[in-house]
């Protein structure tokens, strides 16, 4: 579970806590707190008549289950499963079936905390009637504010023989053919209900059949919204299953209203887990979910500002007592509830500012005012900080002493490219939500003055190339190696093919002489940033297509070896924006596709809180479908450049487009559909009802 962390202060005073977290001497590395993420635990099922069987397992994604079958041909035993966990609930629920002859006995034996760990504190196990139970805490001490999990086995169908002995506390039972068992496991903490073992217990002694038939059609349910919230097609097999698949992987483990997941997602299984499973700031935390804002699912993640809320006290404290400064300086590695799991900062001022990306993509992406009030706290303290850090220097800031990469020798950088590329991003966001929310007008001549005072990126000679810096002083280039260069490009989008043609063909060149399709720490965004400088399409779906044939799992994840779940939006990333792009808040259809490919798209989302439909055919565009959800001002890029196009609003004719970008105001729910002019209207609506399994765009 994503909310069950050991952590570090508990039991703490405050003096405590700010003197460890502040103890450090000048020039000492600083150190790991202690607060991470553990496994709850496992449970084991035991089939001893199933030994060597032959077995297929199979995930299917659009209903999120499992099925296992395990064979033994000669003595004609067989067993059926179907696992999920239910959408609606915190409740894993597995399904046996048996084929025509029994496989006999079958031991069902929850256990607390990490597998083949025994010396384990803080847990017990017991009995209660038919079902067996584990309570267990991340902290071992019986202290204030510990999480506590705990998780209740009970088995349906069969009548199960319950073991109760000093070390095993188990279940056990002979399924019969034709007969169905069902395997009830509810996994609460005590952030689900302050008595969750005595919840857990009493949830699974109230299931029975009927309601676990009613919570599948829940749960089936949930996923079909979730999958209909938008598509892609493209007719790459291979790289629409990893599309959909990193999709999967995500909203199996982050909802909103629920404790955001770190670096693995809620797949823990060790009580040390890398870099302690954290937040990590300086790019983990925020990547994996970029994509699902375009993919029209971000409603998923709407918990994400919730750490970064939480922790603003202890990230003043940083800023005031290491640099003197107001505003928030945050550490790379965060828990939640306002939780450190280490004082590492790596000599990087620009963590606090990179998380709030997010915040920012989710406003421009959805409109949401009142999501921007709930941010905008977080967002003022980012300000406050760079307002003080920032030096001036005649008449540009400069930014001293922040390293772009992991540093703690050599020369300070100056001017890191990452951290300009926020800082504009940044800037220009929180100008547009102060407006929005008629707040802080006298700081908004502040931050618009920062912004047009801020230097440009440094470029250099790299292989006769001219290539963005990584400084303006200090590092000056990875070769084949790590995302920074990238960052004004993806997620920023301050440079991109929108650019000036001098500005793009740097950004172009700054990608291709860094050559990096195979980097651990820049698959999250390096494809994107293809798309976005307008790179070969042909060639960036051929790394792609080379990407999950050498680094796919064959449960759809994309492993590198160095993160978790950010590599999550390595595929989705690349293929939206190749299809869609509106960074500069101009939509740009399939902007970077190859098009020699068929494709479509429904409902990929763009800023302004746009929902986009369109469909390329034989190398043309042949339609562009616009929902306004907000009433926003739209721009269109022309998709069919040198010929005019007919506008329809709202079903009705509302005369042509000749200009490379069409304008116009929209209202709350108003349809805009673009055509070709002389393309039959009649068609286009066949093939809109075609794609998106539902109705033409003259009916509503």
């Amino acid at each position: 579970k994503n909310d069950f962390w050991v952590q570090a202060h508990v039991g703490e005073t405050r003096e405590q806590r700010t003197e460890r977290l502040l103890g450090c001497e000048p020039g000492d590395r600083e150190r790991r707190t202690g607060t991470r993420i553990i496994p709850v635990g496992r449970l084991d099922i035991d089939v001893p008549g199933l030994a060597g069987a032959k077995y297929l397992q199979e995930q299917d994604i659009y209903h999120a289950e499992v099925r296992g079958t395990f064979h033994r041909v000669k003595e004609k035993v067989s067993l059926h499963t179907c696992s999920w966990v239910c959408a609606a609930e915190n409740l894993l629920i597995i399904e046996l079936r048996c084929g025509e002859r029994s496989p006999g006995k079958v031991t069902v034996h929850p256990f607390a905390g990490e597998k083949g760990q025994y010396e384990r504190f803080a847990y017990s196990d017991g009995v209660s009637g038919d079902t067996v139970w584990v309570r267990y805490a991340a902290n071992p001490q019986n202290v204030e504010g510990r999480r506590i999990a705990a998780m209740a086995a009970r088995v349906l169908g069969p009548e199960p023989a319950v073991i109760d002995t000093l070390f095993d506390k188990n279940l056990s039972f002979d399924p019969e053919p034709g007969t169905a068992a069902y395997i009830v496991l509810p996994v609460l903490s005590d952030l689900d209900d302050r008595n969750c073992l005595d919840a857990a217990r009493e949830r699974a002694r109230a299931l029975d059949v009927e309601e676990i038939a009613e919570l599948k059609r829940r749960h089936r349910a949930w996923w079909a919204d979730f999958w209909s919230a938008s598509l892609v097609e493209f007719g790459d097999p291979l790289l629409e299953q990893y599309y959909y698949g990193s999709q999967y992987i995500l909203a199996s483990s982050t909802r909103t209203g629920r404790v955001v997941p770190g670096l693995f997602g809620n797949w823990v299984t060790s009580d040390r887990p890398r870099w302690t499973g954290s937040y990590t700031l300086n790019y983990n935390y925020e990547s994996p979910f970029w994509a699902l804002f375009t993919a029209n699912h971000g409603g998923i993640t709407r918990s994400y500002p919730d750490t970064l809320l939480d922790v603003i006290p202890i990230g003043r404290m940083f800023a005031k007592e290491k640099l003197g400064c107001r505003g928030i300086y945050l550490p790379v590695e965060l828990g939640p509830w306002g939780t450190i799991c280490s004082t590492l900062f790596h000599g990087q001022k620009s963590n606090a500012l990179y998380a709030s990306i997010n915040m920012l993509l989710d406003f421009y992406y959805t409109w949401d005012i009142e999501f921007a009030r709930r941010v905008y706290p977080y967002l003022t303290e980012v300000a406050d900080f760079w307002e003080d850090y920032l030096v001036r220097e005649g008449d540009l800031y400069a930014v001293i002493d922040d390293a772009l990469g992991e540093v703690y020798q050599g020369t300070p950088n100056r001017n890191p490219i990452i951290t300009i590329a926020l800082l504009k991003f940044f800037l220009k966001a929180i100008i547009t939500i102060a407006g929005e929310l008629s707040v802080d007008p006298e700081r908004i001549p502040v931050w618009r003055e920062i912004l047009e005072h801020l230097p440009g990126y440094t470029t250099f000679e790299h292989g006769g190339k001219t290539v963005f810096r990584l400084t303006e002083q200090g590092i000056e280039w990875n070769e084949h190696r790590g995302f920074a260069p990238f960052c004004p490009m993806y997620p920023c989008g301050e440079v991109s093919i929108s650019s000036d043609e001098t500005l793009r063909r740097i950004a172009y060149d700054t990608f291709v002489e860094q050559g990096t399709w195979d980097d651990f720490n820049a698959f999250h965004g390096v494809y994107a940033v293809g798309a976005r400088v307008g790179y070969d399409p042909a060639e960036l779906l051929r790394n792609l297509r080379r990407q999950c044939i050498t680094r796919g799992f064959p449960n759809l994840f994309i492993f590198h070896g160095g993160g978790g779940i950010e590599e999550c939006n390595g595929i989705p990333a690349a293929v939206n924006e190749m299809m869609l792009q509106s960074h500069d808040f101009t939509l740009r259809i399939f902007p970077n596709w190859h098009r020699e490919l068929d494709a479509s798209f429904v409902d990929l989302r763009a800023y302004g809180a746009h929902l986009v439909t369109a469909e390329l055919e034989d190398g043309d565009i042949r339609y562009v479908l616009i929902r306004s959800e907000r009433g926003r001002p739209l721009a269109v890029a022309n998709p069919w450049p040198g010929r005019s196009a007919r506008v329809f609003m709202n079903g009705k004719a509302a005369g042509t487009a000749a200009a490379d970008v069409y304008r116009t105001e929209t209202s709350v729910g108003d349809g805009i559909l673009l055509i070709p002019e002389g393309e039959d209207v009649g068609t286009v609506e066949g093939a809109i009802r075609r794609i998106t399994g539902g109705s033409g765009p003259f009916e509503g």
